[in-house]
């Protein structure tokens, strides 16, 4: 077999790659392949597929062993359009490692408008533009790979001798999950009718010792009117009542909560200081029974820290059966609510990703960003939590319809109204109608919050910490450049002595902290507050996009008023005379841009509707007629010709004689290339349809120690990026003006 290999790859560096049937994206990396620089040995190849067919065959059905010609790579690329790292198909992001292990920080790019790539060519990237070539590479590959599946793909690439390869392409595919939009509430209702011997139903308004009751009241504004059902009982009380009445108490319990219920405690206010209220005792979703043997555990509690029991109390509930849970915070000047939000119990959103709104008060507008969620927590029938894991389809779905959002947003700021103050609100969502507690439920106000911070500038290594024993191997690590990854068990989400360790080791260490969780949330404050530098896995690299859509844009002349006639707000004003002409050649460039990314004939025809419609309001504006300058143009075409044929001067010169055609396609790319000495940058306007058609132009001025790059996004907007570290000159082997015209015939 290796003398066979050895003389089909022409005796140089070979790679075996293993291949199953059964093989997916997420068996990627299991199943083994090995280079070996110079020819294939029969020894080390027998030893690698003895192992490769010993432990993967049963696990992946078939393994085919796939043999190739090897150079070591440049640069090695992941490519992909997942729904974990992409909201569409058209949205790509790629990884890329130097051969020396060097690695880049996620980059994205979008393959919608980029021009298919030419499948009998291969796919070069200069060394002088490799940035620059590799990005439009991978979105024309984008584009062919989305013209020909409407599967999510990722690809393995490696770049190597100015080429680019794909190695290795996946499927994105389903693996079940849960769908929480659809996971059944069991519900049932408890009796409020009857009388209590033990239990006290807490009455709005009511003044007690206790925080956790009171806090209620914050509720209670114009137009609202809190439906809670809360029963409540001090421990001395339930003492004596688990002594003398236990099966009376079971009972009552029972009676008031339908059977499955929750307990909570809490000290009486003037223990603030002694006892921090952050994750006082609660039980899961229990019986009635659970709850009692298990609510008697805290007393020996309580007295461990010589606190009279009178001095406590427990509150009981029924279980809310609600579909998601949410963290708002209304800040009162700037009139906004911002709201995060993920299915299951609201406990989850501490350290699982969760969906961001923003609504607007003052122009009743709302922004989202919906993010990727892969897990929430749900309660089973035991009442014990679980990390679920989303099924794909509603991994990118929006937890919160628009009622639930602005109900939210009304009740925090009467809320904030009533207390003259920014609040911080937690609330129960999706609540069944015949539960009778409202659509969504305030359940608990914070009363301390700190503002969260921007995602992190450099990339940093994950550690990743689910338990107390995890944190123990912290100490064995280098701590510079890591950063510790909370992925708790379900277990320890509600255990401050989890948190209580993290904060400790992590201050001990300098080490920041990463939670995928609400900046929200609790996770997220206790940290904060105990010092640590804490980065959220989601942040945005900027300011979040404000509901006020501006455009600054020339429209057509009934836009305004349709606008209007929709009944929403317009702030408009209308050119001067002597402005016009200067605003049509922009939305000239504007138009132009977008048929340059019309994908059918259909758009096509659109854009190019649009495109003559700014021509001829031109032409009117300047007073001609159409048909005069249809004429002339008629004329102009009949002498020198249309712009059909794509015919590009190069130069001209004095000598007549033989005449220089260039074939390549590339050389318009060099031709309209931008130009940069000293502090400044010259780029023709011809450039403009290169880089609408996706091409980033760089460009050095090493001068000022910057490179300068020029890109177009897909709101036609040009875009100037400054790069500290300046770009490689262009490889000199691809030629210039110059070089073409030094190349003519003599």
């Amino acid at each position: 077999m290796t003398t066979t290999a050895n003389e089909l790859l022409g005796g140089g560096g070979v790679i075996l790659r293993s291949s199953a049937t059964c093989e997916d994206i997420h068996a990627r990396g299991q199943l083994e392949s090995q280079s070996f620089s110079t020819k294939l040995v029969g020894g080390q190849a027998h030893s690698f597929l003895g192992r490769l067919f010993d432990g993967a065959a049963a696990r992946h059905g078939d393994v085919a062993v796939i043999a190739q010609v090897y150079s070591s790579p440049e640069l090695r690329v992941h490519l992909s359009n997942e729904k974990r790292v992409s909201k569409t198909m058209n949205e790509w992001q790629y990884d890329q490692e130097t051969n020396d292990g060097i690695s880049q920080p996620p980059a994205g790019c979008n393959s919608k408008k980029a021009p298919l790539p030419a499948e009998d060519a291969p796919m070069l990237i200069r060394r002088g533009a490799m940035q620059h070539d590799l990005r439009l590479t991978l979105r024309r590959l984008g584009r062919w790979a989305t013209r020909r599946s409407n599967r999510r793909l990722h690809f393995e690439i490696v770049v190597s001798s100015g080429r680019l390869f794909v190695v290795q392409l996946d499927y994105e595919k389903d693996y079940g999950g849960t769908d929480p939009r659809k996971t059944s509430l069991v519900y049932k209702p408890g009796d409020m009718e009857g009388a209590l011997t033990f239990l006290q139903r807490y009455a709005l308004g009511e003044e007690t010792p206790f925080a956790k009751l009171n806090n209620i009241g914050d509720f209670h504004v114009d137009n609202y009117t809190p439906p809670h059902r809360l029963f409540w009982i001090r421990a001395d009380v339930f003492e004596s009542a688990v002594q003398t009445s236990r099966e009376e108490l079971i009972a009552e319990v029972e009676r008031v909560t339908g059977g499955r219920l929750v307990v909570r405690e809490d000290r009486n206010l003037a223990l603030r200081e002694q006892i921090p209220g952050k994750n006082l005792f609660r039980t899961d979703t229990v019986t009635a029974e659970q709850a009692i043997a298990q609510t008697e555990g805290r007393l020996e509690y309580w007295r461990s820290k010589s606190i009279p029991l009178q001095q406590v109390c427990f509150i009981i509930h029924g279980f809310i059966p609600a579909r998601s849970g949410a963290w708002a915070h209304y800040d009162r000047n700037q009139q906004r609510v911002r709201i995060h939000a993920l299915w299951g119990l609201p406990d989850g959103l501490q350290f699982l990703t969760p969906d961001e709104y923003e609504y607007d008060l003052a122009t009743r507008e709302l922004s989202e960003r919906i993010h990727f969620k892969e897990f929430f927590l749900e309660e089973a029938a035991d009442g014990k939590w679980l990390r679920q894991p989303i099924s794909l389809n509603a991994t990118r779905s929006r937890v919160l319809p628009a009622s639930e959002l602005l109900e939210i947003a009304r009740i925090s700021r009467l809320v904030g109204n009533k207390l003259g103050s920014d609040v911080h609100i937690m609330f129960f969502c999706g609540v069944p109608e015949a539960v009778g507690l409202g659509e969504v439920l305030p359940w608990y106000r914070e009363r301390e919050t700190i503002a969260y911070e921007a995602k992190r500038t450099k990339r940093l290594r994950r550690i990743a910490i689910s338990s107390l024993q995890d944190l123990e191997k912290v100490g064995e690590i280098d701590a510079a450049g890591v950063v510790l990854l909370l992925t708790p068990e379900p277990e320890n989400y509600r255990n401050s002595k989890f948190l209580q360790r993290v904060a400790e080791v992590a201050n001990e260490r300098g080490i920041p902290v990463e939670i995928q969780g609400s900046p929200l949330a609790h996770a997220y404050y206790v940290l904060r507050s105990s010092g640590c530098t804490v980065f959220t896995s989601f942040a945005a690299d900027y300011e979040r996009v404000r509901s006020k859509r501006e455009f600054g844009k020339l429209v057509r002349d009934l836009v305004v008023q349709s606008i209007i006639d929709r009944g929403e707000q317009v702030v408009s004003f209308r050119l001067g005379a002597d402005e016009r002409s200067s605003a049509l050649m922009g939305k000239l460039l504007e138009e132009a841009v977008e048929l340059v990314g019309a994908e059918n004939s259909a758009a096509k025809l659109e854009e190019l509707s649009d495109l003559f419609e700014v021509v001829r309001s031109w032409i009117e504006i300047e007073g001609f007629e159409l048909d005069e300058v249809v004429m002339a143009a008629n004329e102009k075409r009949r002498r020198r010709g249309a712009f059909l044929n794509g015919d590009v001067l190069v130069g001209t010169g004095a000598k007549a004689g033989a005449s220089l055609k260039i074939q390549s396609t590339r050389n318009y790319d060099r031709l309209t290339a931008p130009s940069g000495a000293a502090d400044t940058l010259r780029v023709p306007i011809a450039r403009l349809g290169l880089i609408a058609d996706g091409v980033v132009s760089e460009t050095a001025l090493p001068d000022l120690g910057v490179t300068l790059k020029l890109s177009i996004s897909d709101d036609a907007e040009l875009i100037l990026q400054v790069v500290t570290n300046p770009a490689a000159p262009l490889d000199p082997q691809q030629g210039d003006l110059a070089d073409l015209w030094a190349s003519r015939p003599a």
